[in-house]
């Protein structure tokens, strides 16, 4: 599975996809911006230019609330039929073998399939919007004041590199989790499909041994892998949390020394909070995705 063939897949579908979540963050990001008109006309007392700014913000609010449903069904059919062509290339590379076992077929079939669309295919989508939602909040912060974009530039640098900390972990515990989950199907196979001699020998306890260890093993290896993926979350969100407060006290610096408007101030603040909650969720989805290296290389040898 890679990024270049699920869009390739369907191309005028992939291009209904970018551009309804393109649409999507200029609509989230315009609704947050003209909060600054909005606030600056009712400081200034001008009511009406306050109610005319916050029309505009909810018609964009409501754009912005349908759009991202859409774009996400589209997406999901996207990689619903990406998946089944998968399948099917996965398929004809057993039926031309001949001697896979059943396990691993199952294993391949749904659990890795699983995997691959949790923590590989859905995460682009996070990407995308965040990427986009980014861009468009830093070239608004540009007409603001040039300082905010320093600020944000260097703390930025500083949240992407905290995923690094992280990575190899988590990689390794994704695959331990994938080694496991076959071992329990061959388990399963091995022994259930020996049931009648078993009975025959009342040999229960060592069946039930055999599957306490195969099913432990498993269970061990989700929970290591759910903890380093908590760990690396917590480092990340660390980072994010700093980031927001580091840019909303050099906002309020430049308010207070009357650089910046209030609603500058209030724009930037939210924009702070939209950049770095961007950089937070691409720096976990690229985790992920990273994590799914070894599952990804083990796929495509099958078709």
């Amino acid at each position: 599975m890679t990024i270049k063939e699920l869009f390739k897949s369907n191309i005028p579908r992939s291009i209904l996809i970018i551009a309804l979540y393109v649409l999507y963050a200029f609509s989230g990001s315009f609704s947050q911006y003209f909060l600054k008109y909005a606030l600056n006309g009712i400081t200034a007392g001008k009511l009406n230019t306050y109610i005319y700014w916050q029309v505009i913000q909810a018609i964009l609010e409501v754009v912005t609330a349908l759009l991202l449903p859409i774009a996400t069904v589209v997406f999901t059919r996207q990689t619903q039929d990406y998946l089944h062509q998968i399948r099917q290339d996965i398929m004809h590379h057993y039926y031309g073998e001949g001697d896979a076992k059943l396990t691993d077929m199952q294993n391949e079939l749904t659990e890795n399939l699983k995997l691959l669309t949790t923590n590989y295919a859905a995460t682009w989508v996070t990407i995308l919007s965040g990427v986009l939602e980014i861009t468009i909040a830093i070239a608004l912060l540009i007409s603001m004041n040039w300082i905010l974009i320093v600020t944000t530039a260097i703390l930025a640098v500083i949240t992407l590199s905290l995923p690094k900390i992280m990575e190899k972990k988590t990689s390794v515990a994704m695959d331990k989790v994938n080694q496991e989950h076959s071992k329990l199907l061959n388990a399963i196979e091995h022994w259930l499909g020996g049931l009648q001699e078993l009975r025959r020998y009342t040999a229960y306890g060592r069946l039930a041994r055999q599957m306490q260890k195969a099913s432990g093993d498993y269970v061990k290896a989700n929970k290591q892998n759910y903890k380093y993926q908590a760990i690396s979350e917590i480092i990340n969100g660390f980072g994010n949390a700093l980031s927001q407060i580091g840019m909303s006290v050099v906002a309020g610096v430049l308010f207070l020394m009357h650089i910046i408007s209030f609603g500058d101030f209030a724009v930037a603040s939210g924009f702070a909070f939209t950049i770095f909650s961007g950089i937070w969720n691409i720096t976990n989805s690229l985790t992920k995705v990273k994590s799914t290296k070894a599952l990804r290389e083990q796929t495509a040898e099958l078709r």
